[in-house]
């Protein structure tokens, strides 16, 4: 009895050593990710992040953070699934809202840049090298919403950033942003 007693022991000290470890690898990851992002390096962020995430997927901070370098990264797409996987591991976590808020918005005015460069004639149109136009080409045409879907949605997370951050310091500033997102969304309706 004894014995089992001191293997049951030394098991339950090696997973809390283990998960200790795993905390520490994951806030090393994080910590070295949040640096490479703050010197531009988006790249090695992400993947930074995602190796944080192979160790321990049930953090919510790493969720965001790698959403945050995917949204620098222009990658709404990936940066929306992981501010979703941030909803549901904290579903409180209010700056995910307001994140998506900013992903949703700068998608509509992607695309509405990609319109507005497909109504310009040949030689108004800038004289970029070909690949640059693809890599642009090759973002915008992942958006798959309406630019009224896109200022619905972005109005949407703006709103509930607001509802669950209920004494945020930057209310009035959203408020305002919201307005004329709404205001947009507003005359878009019109020309229709």
């Amino acid at each position: 009895m004894q014995k089992l007693l001191s293997i049951l022991i030394l098991l339950f000290i090696s997973v809390i050593t283990t998960a200790c470890i795993n905390n520490f690898a994951v806030q090393e990851l994080n910590n070295k990710a949040k640096e490479y992002l703050e010197n531009g390096d988006t790249q090695t962020a992400i993947c930074r992040l995602k190796s944080s995430l192979d160790l321990d997927n049930t953090v919510y901070e790493t969720h965001y953070n790698l959403g945050i370098a995917y949204l620098n990264a222009k990658e709404y797409e990936n940066a929306l699934k992981e501010f979703d996987e941030t909803l549901k591991l904290k579903p409180d976590f209010s700056s995910s809202y307001f994140s998506k808020g900013i992903v949703y918005e700068d998608m509509f005015y992607e695309l509405s840049e990609d319109l507005s460069d497909e109504n310009k004639t040949d030689d108004i149109k800038d004289d970029k090298d070909d690949n640059d136009n693809d890599k642009e080409d090759d973002k915008t045409s992942k958006i798959t919403l309406s630019q009224e879907e896109l200022l619905s949605k972005s109005i949407e997370n703006y709103k509930l950033y607001l509802e669950n951050e209920k004494e945020a310091s930057d209310y009035n500033d959203v408020s305002q942003k919201i307005k004329e997102l709404e205001d947009k969304l507003s005359k878009l309706n019109e020309k229709q």
